[in-house]
């Protein structure tokens, strides 16, 4: 077994760009780093076992967030490709996974959609009444800034206005589509389904089942390997759901299972579940 988890590492150094020759350098690279993997977090150090920018930007395994975040190398062009790539649309920024700002490639948005969109069209009842402020603020008018939104919804105190906007955010409503620094730092914020309108304005009919063994299987076959329970928590769904999804991998021989010091280990299969592809039409238009 330490043999097998030697190679997969191996594996992850290449699919999450740990090495030199393929650390992410430029808004380019950003981009096909997304596409590869499917999904990925912005800024953190990839020992959550997922997919980073930031690791890739560094190009290496071990890495640490800098105490001085303002004068590092690394982590500056990690935000500057994080502003670009939100400026440009070329992947969903989000916070699905963990509450973590996270980046998701354009083909899987309608799978985060089924698994945690509250239904197919907005449905007041299923939000706060600051959320459904908010929300209708930007149907009047999209986009807007911070600042703008806050006036427009009437919800300026901050604490009120950040739980409302996370609110949208996590159904997947309302995305942020920009990053200013002048004339002062905001952020402007857009209907979700009006930024990107071919996945979100007529969303396949997945079901949340189908949603969550797609992903899943799209994070074993970036990662390679991962826990039971780490799947579960990094899609925030219950035992059970979770266990279904990984039963049906399974028996279609995409994933094998062991059992090691009560931890479920999930193992893709090498010839059966490759990594992610690039398609490179696709790739070569954007």
């Amino acid at each position: 077994m330490e043999k097998n988890l030697n190679h997969l590492e191996q594996l992850r150094d290449h699919i999450l760009r740990r090495i030199p020759e393929r650390r992410v350098e430029t808004i380019e690279d950003a981009y096909y780093f997304i596409e590869e993997v499917g999904f990925c977090h912005l800024m953190t150090d990839g020992r959550d076992n997922m997919p980073s920018l930031y690791v890739a930007v560094c190009g290496r395994r071990d890495v640490r967030l800098p105490r001085n975040v303002q004068s590092d190398a690394e982590t500056s062009l990690t935000w500057h490709l994080k502003d670009e790539l939100a400026r440009l649309g070329a992947a969903f920024y989000a916070k699905q996974l963990q509450n973590i700002p996270t980046f998701i490639a354009l083909d899987l948005v309608p799978y985060f959609y089924a698994l945690y969109s509250c239904s197919p069209a907005f449905s007041p009842q299923k939000f706060s009444s600051d959320a459904i402020a908010i929300y209708r603020s930007l149907r009047r008018e999209s986009p807007q800034t911070t600042a703008q939104l806050k006036l427009s919804s009437g919800i300026e105190e901050r604490k009120r206005f950040d739980k409302a906007l996370e609110e949208l955010q996590l159904a997947m409503q309302v995305v942020m589509s920009e990053v200013r620094y002048v004339p002062k730092f905001t952020y402007v914020w857009e209907l979700a389904a009006v930024r990107f309108p071919e996945q979100l304005r007529k969303p396949k009919r997945i079901s949340r089942q189908d949603a969550l063994r797609h992903l899943i299987t799209n994070y074993l076959a970036t990662v390679r390997y991962a826990t039971a329970r780490q799947a579960q928590c990094l899609f925030r769904c219950s035992p059970a759901e979770t266990g279904r999804a990984l039963e049906q991998l399974e028996s279609q021989s995409l994933i094998r299972t062991f059992a090691e010091s009560n931890t479920v280990l999930l193992i893709a299969d090498e010839d059966r579940l490759p990594p992610r592809r690039i398609d490179l039409e696709k790739a070569s238009a954007w």
